[in-house]
Formats: C-alpha cells, sequence, structure tokens
C-alpha cells in the first residue's frame, strides 16, 4: 500500500492538500479565540 503511495506523488499532494485544510478549519478559530 504504502509503495503505491510513494510511486504516485499526486495522491500524496492531493492528501497533503486535504489535510492542511482539514486543520486550517479547525485551528483558525481556535487561534482567534486565543489572539481575540
Amino acid at each position: 500500500m504504502w509503495l503505491a503511495v510513494l510511486t504516485q506523488p499526486v495522491i500524496v499532494y492531493v492528501l497533503a492538500g486535504y489535510f492542511a485544510v482539514y486543520v486550517a478549519f479547525f485551528c483558525y478559530p481556535y487561534f482567534l479565540t486565543l489572539t481575540g
């Protein structure tokens, strides 16, 4: 499974993009509460 993922960088970039959006979506409001 991991070998198939590593041989297809596009999938890695897509998953990384979704993960970044997921983290930003949940961390941004929390960050605002800390700074606000």
